[in-house]
């Protein structure tokens, strides 16, 4: 019981808020993307180039990152790559050719490996000793529920507002998480 009465307070429900954000900029693209195949005018093969290279923002930088959070500030650390990632996916609204929108995913991903590693460090800190389980458990949960309003959620707000639209809100939700994460840590 003390474990869940842990996992309710400002800096976890921050680090939650965050991670669901995460995971909404993260799969939201998925689903509008044949709308962004529509308006860039362009084959099937640019969403391959979009999606590698966002994964490769990832995976260059998710083990400096951690590294970064282990040696220095994991508070620091995870603020800046959620507000990366949130800048970033609110600017891919406003990309008007490929390359913008290759370079933007990337550091969309570069601000996920910033923030993830961090945020298991916070959130294992926060819960304390013998609650890691616990935390992960929490992250994975909220990267679940994101995913499932990334992909199913934001196909409808796009076919409302547009995927540029809804890519830029996105954003601003992430900005969002970002100062209540700064707040709340």
């Amino acid at each position: 019981m003390l474990s869940f009465i842990k996992s309710l307070s400002l800096p976890i429900s921050s680090l939650i808020f965050a991670r669901v954000l995460y995971a909404i900029n993260w799969f939201n693209i998925s689903s509008v993307f044949y709308l962004i195949l529509i308006d860039f005018k362009e084959d099937v093969s640019m969403l391959g180039i979009i999606t590698a290279s966002f994964l490769i923002g990832i995976g260059i930088f998710q083990v400096p990152a951690g590294i970064l959070a282990a040696n220095y500030s994991p508070k620091k650390i995870a603020f800046s790559g959620i507000m990366i990632l949130s800048l970033d996916s609110l600017l891919s609204g406003l990309a008007t050719e490929l390359f913008q929108m290759v370079i933007l995913r990337f550091t969309v991903g570069v601000g996920m490996a910033f923030f993830f590693g961090p945020s298991v460090i916070l959130i294992s800190s926060y819960l304390g000793k013998g609650s890691d389980g616990l935390g992960i458990g929490i992250l994975n949960s909220a990267h679940s529920l994101g995913g499932v309003i990334g992909l199913f959620g934001w196909i409808l707000i796009a076919q409302v507002v547009g995927w540029r639209e809804s890519l830029i809100i996105s954003g601003i939700l992430g900005v969002i998480s970002g100062l209540f994460l700064s707040y709340g840590l």
